[in-house]
């Protein structure tokens, strides 16, 4: 059987992320792995931002693209150091990641760079499509990762409210 000594775990911080870092702990837990959580701020937001920039620079020279952009990092790392703290994650080695880019270019980068045995994704994520039974992150991973990836499930005692 696989030694797993590394596992990285895909947050974007929508109700399933608590789902995908229970399981992926238990497993390191188990297993006496590290656990890497990434979380990947998508190129598609920045865009968006860098385009309303754009169009609000005309009105005042008192924004700053990069502030925002720096804003917005520093929010997704207290986002995951409380996502870490709900957890208590003290029982097994644990480490984040924080890029930008297209989510899963990035955690696909992301798994020989931390040398991931094992990738973990919720089975759909923050865009919350009804119709979609995979999220379209998920559906890419599941075609191109390169290491074993599991897929968390929603719960289904999670309401569409919770989270």
């Amino acid at each position: 059987m696989k030694t797993f000594r590394n596992i990285l775990a895909a947050v974007d911080f929508s109700r399933y992320s608590d789902q995908v870092v229970a399981h992926a702990a238990t497993l390191a837990q188990k297993l006496g792995a590290e656990l890497i959580l990434i979380h990947v701020i998508n190129q598609r937001d920045i865009d968006g931002i860098a385009y309303t920039y754009q169009k609000l620079k005309i009105l005042t020279d008192k924004l700053s693209f990069e502030g925002l952009i720096e804003r917005l990092h520093k929010e997704r790392e207290k986002n995951m150091t409380e996502l870490m703290a709900r957890h208590k994650l003290g029982e097994c080695p644990t480490r984040y990641l924080i890029r930008t880019g297209v989510p899963f270019q990035e955690i696909i980068k992301a798994a020989p760079e931390v040398e991931a045995d094992l990738v973990c994704v919720a089975d759909k994520g923050r865009t919350e499509l009804v119709d979609t039974l995979v999220g379209s992150t998920t559906q890419k991973l599941v075609r191109r990762c390169p290491v074993t990836l599991v897929m968390v499930r929603q719960d289904k005692a999670l309401k569409p409210t919770e989270g």
